[in-house]
């Protein structure tokens, strides 16, 4: 399957980092030292200038930083409302799920050891603000009313590939829907300490988005095209993968949005990006103009 897109514009978010110079650096200490930086660990709200303050307070660190990315990613828009929208995270909003979880245990140890029942007081009750955001769309959600989005959007997890996987679906979505522009935005938080022992990956706040448009005969050409290539994986496939020129990151510690972050602030032009799933290959390669083309492919039996 092969997908183009143009990138409208890109924004990251994580504490400290603000510049293109900044998250370079990162992404070399992470190089040398295999291991997230104190000033990255702990999380720093975003600025979100565009909110007051009543608005920011009910905000939950997951949706501060989404609104921010989201924001700048659309700087320049008018409208929001004809933006579609896919949101992927691996975690969701466990940071806010787990208090609501150790609220409830003492009432369900009730109920399983057969103890009589004390009332409940308001104390005891769920926040409906925290349960509201707790649910895997609620940042999505949270993006559609502030943006006065009213069509459907998509909420994705697929553990560790959530990102690719939600890369993925914004391309399939800007190609049934040629006419209009993509918002893919991808956010996480560490994991609480509790579950340190399945942390396998870098893990920090950070959020980071992709404005994408679909390629048409009269898209903007000043814009970078990105294609993605998406191989099922077989050994004959494999073999020709190592017959191009690629970057391939091989550091199972990095999670894929830290590969395409770097990728896309480190001359993406120059090779092509490989990253893989269980079943999937997939290639994300910055197009210069002369290589656009708006036709259908069939590139090792698989129709665009």
């Amino acid at each position: 399957m092969i997908f183009q897109a143009q990138l409208i514009q890109f924004s990251a978010y994580a504490p400290h980092l603000l510049h293109q110079e900044q998250w370079l650096s990162f992404f070399n200490f992470l190089k040398q030292n295999k291991h997230v930086p104190q000033a990255q660990q702990q999380f720093i709200p975003p600025p979100l200038a565009f909110l007051d303050n009543t608005q920011k307070r009910r905000l939950s660190p997951l949706i501060k930083m989404t609104l921010q990315v989201a924001h700048d990613a659309c700087l320049g828009k008018h409208s929001l409302e004809s933006i579609k929208a896919t949101l992927s995270s691996r975690f969701g909003e466990m940071h806010t799920t787990i208090p609501l979880i150790q609220e409830l245990a003492p009432h369900l140890i009730q109920q399983w050891t057969k103890k009589p029942s004390y009332s409940h007081t308001h104390e005891n009750l769920l926040s409906p603000t925290q349960f509201a955001h707790s649910v895997h769309n609620a940042a999505i959600g949270r993006w559609s009313i502030w943006a006065q989005q009213t069509t459907a959007h998509s909420a994705i997890a697929a553990q560790e590939k959530s990102f690719l996987y939600g890369l993925l679906h914004a391309f399939m979505q800007i190609e049934e829907q040629n006419a209009s522009t993509h918002l893919m935005i991808d956010v996480d938080e560490a994991l609480p300490n509790i579950f340190n022992t399945f942390k396998t990956q870098h893990q920090m706040p950070m959020a980071m988005a992709l404005h994408l448009a679909p390629c048409t005969q009269t898209h903007d050409t000043t814009l970078p095209v990105l294609r993605l290539k998406v191989i099922h994986q077989s050994d004959l496939e494999k073999d020709l993968l190592k017959t191009n020129t690629t970057h391939e990151h091989n550091d199972s510690l990095w999670p894929d949005n830290f590969c395409v972050l770097n990728w896309l602030y480190d001359h993406p032009e120059q090779a092509p990006l490989v990253l893989k799933s269980e079943h999937h290959i997939f290639i994300l390669d910055c197009l210069k103009e002369s290589k656009l083309d708006t036709t259908s492919k069939n590139i090792n039996g698989y129709q665009a």
